[in-house]
């Protein structure tokens, strides 16, 4: 994209990918850590959209609606971008128009950060969802090494009561919940 950016002379495009590229690396390396603010981690996944809008020709919008208290707190870094790719590749560019919407959300409700990703995609047939749930789906072009690998993740850090629920109805659009401790 890069290079058809130059070749095109499209220099602003260039400088806005580069530096949302950069800024991606930057979080997703966070000097080693495995564990970043949720600050950080939607800043990281807000630099993914970025190149991705620019790849799909602002075709596919994000909202970002996060109660500022949650910032501080702590997740397992690269745990919401699979999630928003999932969103993007499997979801929106199935649809016939290619475009549409993502909003991420996010809340402390008892003790507990939620953080929700819901696009308006193609949704997930009732089958094949219950197979990435259970983390038995065969093939990685449906998204489910991806999810399969955040839910385990999550649950081995924090415990099985946390973890990744979805909710999609085919048609309409899916939405994943995230759920952490806030300690």
């Amino acid at each position: 994209m890069i290079n058809w950016f130059a070749y095109k002379n499209m220099n602003d495009e260039i400088t806005s990918t580069v530096e949302s590229l950069a800024r991606f690396y930057k979080l997703s390396l966070s000097n080693g850590k495995e564990v970043i603010t949720i600050k950080d981690e939607l800043l990281q996944v807000s630099s993914y959209f970025n190149i991705q809008s620019m790849r799909f020709k602002n075709r596919i919008t994000m909202k970002i609606n996060a109660d500022d208290e949650i910032s501080k707190y702590s997740i397992l870094k690269l745990t919401l971008q699979p999630i928003v790719e999932n969103s993007i590749l499997h979801g929106i560019l199935c649809k016939e128009s290619k475009s549409g919407s993502i909003t991420i959300t996010g809340r402390l409700e008892d003790n507990t950060i939620i953080l929700r990703v819901e696009d308006d995609g193609i949704g997930i047939p009732e089958d094949k969802l219950q197979k990435i749930i259970e983390g038995k789906v065969k093939s990685s072009h449906v998204g489910g090494f991806g999810i399969r690998n955040i839910n385990e993740r999550i649950k081995l850090f924090y415990g099985n009561s946390y973890g990744l629920t979805y909710i999609s109805e085919y048609g309409k659009g899916t939405v994943v919940e995230i759920r952490i401790p806030s300690s």
